[in-house]
């Protein structure tokens, strides 16, 4: 009993560089997307609950199984490299360091500055306006009770 305890507890424990099988990975992809076909089935209408999760755990355990391929297989290093960067290509993000981000922040405090000063322009254009018509009133009024 406490040998599968420990068993257990080092399967939950391990990281990624441990010694586990690709069967082991393909089997909790496979359990993660029932899972969450279960959880996506739930919103939809009646029936749909078992075949969801079949299909999302098929679904799941299938690309871990490609990805197990991809990673087992030994590409020469320049193509695994074109491949990549064409990957990344596609993935909207990108890793700035701490410079390009300093730099970046600095550049949206600037435009934020500026939006600033012409409301700020705005708005003293809006009193002067207001002050204007609120005097034109008041000379207007003096001039009918006169």
């Amino acid at each position: 009993m406490a040998n599968s305890l420990e068993d257990c507890r080092s399967a939950l424990l391990a990281g990624p560089l441990s010694p586990d099988t690709g069967l082991h990975r393909i089997a909790a992809s496979g359990i993660a997307g029932s899972c969450a076909g279960a959880v996506a089935a739930a919103f939809l209408p009646r029936g749909s609950f078992v075949s969801g999760s079949i299909m999302l755990g098929i679904i799941a355990a299938a690309s871990q199984a490609g990805i197990n391929t991809i990673d087992n297989s030994s590409p020469t290093p320049a193509l695994s490299s074109r491949f990549k960067q064409k990957l990344l290509g596609l993935i909207p993000m990108k890793s700035l360091t701490d410079d390009e981000y300093a730099h970046l922040l600095q550049d949206k405090l600037l435009k934020l500055e500026a939006e600033i000063s012409i409301l700020d322009d705005q708005i003293a254009t809006l009193r002067a306006a207001s002050k204007q018509q609120a005097q034109g009133q008041t000379g207007r009024s003096k001039n009918a009770t006169s």
